[in-house]
């Protein structure tokens, strides 16, 4: 049973039997209801592409949030493939963007289509006009791309959601945290929520909304 938004939880991390971690929090809509902030654990498909299918997954339970059928989504630095699997398996349509090589399960499903690009290079007139999501997880410094996500996401009029995963290249770019979502809310996203996901490494994952 999850905490109540407002209730205390006790925290107790064992390092080894010898040393325990012993803290608290207060449960909320930002926090995940689960040890470790692991999310449940369930199931993984045959042919899953990459291990960015359970960032996926992780980045719909935490944030309740999910494309559906009705909805066309941007998936910029899409290879080989394992975000838009979990995005097709809801029924999505999926437009991807990644010079790389996209797995073949993904390839040949109907509802995703591949620009083999740079995203730099994408031209908003390429794309179709109903999108209202983005997925944006590149391996790149957030300090090279944040400029040109800012002026693709200004000439999406529909978008209303995105799932956004930020390198975190050196400790540097930790001290520029609050100049990288000054960057997206000039990108004209009003509401972000940052947090790191249990299946994130070096990176930053946040939910941002119109």
């Amino acid at each position: 049973v999850a905490p109540s938004p407002g209730q205390l939880v006790l925290d107790v991390m064992e390092v080894d039997p010898a040393l325990v971690f012993v803290g608290a929090h207060v449960g909320g809509p930002s926090r995940r209801p689960t040890p470790g902030g692991r999310p449940p654990q369930r199931s993984t498909p045959q042919d899953v592409p990459s291990r960015v299918w359970f960032k996926m997954e992780e980045a719909i339970w935490w944030t309740g949030q999910s494309p559906g059928p009705k909805d066309t989504v941007l998936d910029i630095g899409c290879a080989p493939g394992g975000g838009p699997l979990a995005l097709l398996n809801r029924g999505a349509r999926v437009v991807g963007v990644d010079p790389g090589d996209m797995h073949p399960v993904v390839l040949a499903h109907p509802a995703f289509t591949h620009l083999a690009l740079p995203f730099e290079q994408l031209s908003p007139e390429d794309l179709p006009q109903d999108i209202r999501w983005l997925v944006f997880d590149v391996n790149l410094s957030p300090t090279l791309t944040l400029g040109a996500l800012k002026r693709l996401c200004l000439r999406l009029p529909r978008l209303e959601q995105a799932f956004l995963t930020l390198k975190l290249n050196t400790v540097e770019h930790v001290d520029r945290l609050d100049w990288m979502m000054e960057q997206l809310h000039a990108a004209g996203f009003a509401r972000l929520t940052p947090t790191q996901l249990f299946h994130n490494r070096q990176e930053l994952f946040v939910h941002a909304q119109r």
